[in-house]
């Protein structure tokens, strides 16, 4: 566990953590570099009064555990709201339980290492697509934004292994 005040919890350790890097990161990476320093792939993180305490689990082992546990463990609300209000209801990060096998059941088949592989020739017409544009970028010597084209990439090889 980070180091913990008896008053902030863990908003100390957090902001320790914050500092060493760019101010606009998100904050995934400050969680994942505390989380570097807990090999044993969980640990608990309190950031009253802004937030219920955490179980952060940083491992696929972790994540394991915490998926065959008994019952139906929920994510805090601190969590599911804001992310169900950007994707407009209930989804496979925000389910539990019942509700969540059957909806990651019926998505399984379209990550299984085969089907991957058969869609690799897309993956790769249309990477040679965005290096084209890169190329161009570079030669134009001028900055741009990469998430310009990153996202249409993103948006094109998801349409296209759906369809």
């Amino acid at each position: 566990m980070p180091p913990y005040h008896a008053i902030w919890g863990h908003l100390g350790a957090l902001r320790d953590a914050i500092q060493k890097f760019p101010h606009n990161c998100i904050m995934h990476v400050p969680f994942t570099a505390m989380a570097r320093e807990f090999p044993g792939g969980m640990f608990y993180f309190d950031l009253w009064p802004f937030s219920s305490p955490l179980i952060v689990i940083s491992t696929n082992e972790g994540a394991q555990q915490i998926q065959d546990a008994e019952g139906e463990l929920r994510k805090p609300e601190d969590i599911t709201v804001p992310i169900d209000t950007v994707s407009g209801g209930p989804s496979l990060i925000t389910m539990y339980g019942n509700q969540w096998k059957k909806w990651r059941a019926l998505f399984s088949p379209a990550f299984a290492s085969g089907y991957i592989l058969d869609m690799a020739p897309v993956m790769v017409e249309e990477m040679n697509i965005f290096c084209c544009l890169l190329r161009n970028q570079a030669d134009a010597g001028e900055m741009f934004q990469l998430e310009d084209l990153t996202l249409p990439l993103t948006l094109d090889i998801i349409g296209r292994l759906v369809l």
